[in-house]
């Protein structure tokens, strides 16, 4: 053979992409591109990865930046989502058995919402009807009713004691360490001249009668403190059954209406004995002592325990949701406990300051994180880890260990977690993991790798041009002609050729 019959022609040194081989004049006549140009493995390893429900099923992504990682799951996700149920709402309540503990209760998308208005609607309610029944005629009468039946057996009992005393020459007297039995002597009290001038067998006798009075007098106090703790009692009764029917009024619609979640009806329960325990937090407070000088603020009851923190609210969500956190840091991803600053510097919290994280919010849909940005945030991949582990997304204070200071905070009930978790990162990022992370092939198990090249076929030129089309679309780009879209791909074939020839042998023959 000669080696002229060996030498290639100039035009095949480099491949060209033939105008004529687009149907159409510009891009503006040609519809946008849905999906992704190629990557046909990655797309079938995400939706392996998607339909599985088991644990441990997440995804990661590994890819180069500008191979369609973020703009492919994303458009998944919004289709596949559309068509899921949407999540619960969750609320965190007050914990009346243990406040450090609050309650999180979940609830249909929705009834969040309701529950926190009809806590608020209810307190007012309560805060109004309350006070006006403990004015009522009514009651006023019950309660006079039960004081004078305390008086009338108390004098009923000191009255037979004093008739006896008087009998037997004693009389009952108060003295600064109390009621004691006096002997009395044409009547008064004997002197103590008198008492010495007595005969033994008299001051004996005297002091036998006495002894007998100050027994039965000692059984006379006994039974008025009886009498006392039982009026104390019927009051208390009396009270329990006007809030019994104040609160009821308002808590029976309550009942009715959330009768299907038993966790809320236990909570209605503990507000009902809760208020009924605190009625003085009801009643009209008298104003504040006021120094010359100095304005004291009024201390008003808080009824803050009675509120709702309504954590995560689904009512707007459409499907599933998907929640792009951008910088996963441990807060952001799994919530906080807010302080407040207090005089002197004291540092105080409840309930209410509970808030969520990305995953709390991802929580029955999907949260996508960057897995570069997860591992350089301090505590939280190791937080990740123990969420995917234990199933469950619990709010902590990270730094709590670190402080020579305890600050006082609470230990949330924690929330079960059911999201897919999706990272995405460079496949350097992915194998450091794999390698190093013993944890990380348990939690992470679907491997999507999307190419940086793909193969020339009519299929995918074709693809490439409905890529330019949207685009040129969203940035409100002039459109591109055929020629246009034949330079790009011109360039595409040659930009991937001189960055191969830089690459490591080693990668050359990998890709």
């Amino acid at each position: 053979m000669a080696i002229d019959d060996l030498k290639l022609p100039v035009e095949k040194l480099r491949w060209e992409c033939d105008p004529q081989s687009f149907d159409f004049e510009t891009t503006s006549d040609i519809p946008g591109l849905e999906g992704t140009v190629g990557q046909v493995r990655a797309l079938k390893s995400i939706e392996f990865g998607l339909g599985m429900q088991e644990d441990g099923f997440n995804i990661f992504l590994a890819g180069e930046p500008g191979t369609g990682r973020s703009t492919t799951i994303n458009n998944l996700l919004s289709k596949r989502a559309k068509s899921e149920p949407p999540p619960k709402d969750w609320c965190y309540l007050h914990n009346f058995k243990s406040q450090d503990n609050p309650i999180a209760i979940p609830l249909p998308a929705g009834m969040g919402c309701q529950l926190a208005c009809d806590m608020d609607e209810f307190v007012e309610g309560v805060k109004a009807n309350i006070p006006k029944a403990l004015e009522s005629k009514e009651y006023e009468t019950n309660k006079l009713a039960i004081m004078e039946d305390y008086q009338e057996k108390n004098s009923e009992l000191f009255g037979n004691l004093e008739k006896e005393a008087g009998e037997k020459s004693f009389a009952l007297q108060r003295t600064v360490s109390g009621l004691v039995m006096v002997p009395q002597k044409e009547g008064r009290s004997y002197t103590q001249e008198e008492y010495d001038t007595l005969s033994k067998e008299e001051r004996d006798k005297l002091d036998e009668v006495g002894k007998d009075l100050s027994e039965k007098l000692n059984d006379v106090l006994r039974q008025v403190r009886e009498n006392e703790k039982s009026t104390k009692d019927e009051l208390a009764k009396l009270d329990r059954e006007l809030g019994l029917f104040s609160v009821g009024h308002h808590l029976d619609p309550l009942r009715e209406k959330y009768r299907e979640f038993q966790k809320v009806l236990d909570y209605l329960e503990t507000v009902q004995e809760d208020i009924l325990l605190n009625l003085e937090d009801f009643k009209p407070q008298p104003p504040a002592p006021q120094l010359p000088g100095i304005r004291l603020p009024r201390q008003e009851p808080s009824f803050e325990r009675y509120k709702v923190n309504l954590f995560v609210d689904n009512k707007e969500i459409q499907g599933a949701p998907i929640i792009f956190e951008a910088n996963p840091t441990y807060n952001n991803l799994f919530g906080r406990i807010e302080h407040v600053m207090q005089m002197g510097g004291a540092a105080t919290t409840n309930f209410t300051l509970i808030k969520p994280g990305a995953l709390h919010r991802a929580n029955g849909g999907y949260l996508i994180v960057d897995a570069r940005e997860v591992l350089i945030n301090p505590f939280a991949w190791d937080a990740l880890k123990r969420c995917i582990r234990n199933g469950v997304i619990r709010i902590e204070d990270v730094l709590e260990q670190y402080r020579f200071m305890t600050v006082v905070s609470l230990k949330p009930e924690p929330i079960p977690l059911q999201a897919k978790i999706i990272m995405i990162g460079s496949p350097w990022i992915y194998y450091l993991l794999y390698y190093l992370e013993p944890d990380y092939r348990k939690f992470f198990k679907v491997k999507a790798e999307f190419d940086s090249r793909v193969n020339r076929t009519p299929e995918i030129m074709k693809d490439y041009a409905l890529f330019v089309s949207i685009h040129c679309r969203e940035e409100k780009l002039l459109p591109f002609d055929r020629t246009g879209v034949a330079a790009l791909l011109d360039y595409s074939a040659r930009w991937w050729r001189t960055r191969r020839s830089f690459l490591p042998s080693s990668w050359r023959s990998r890709t």
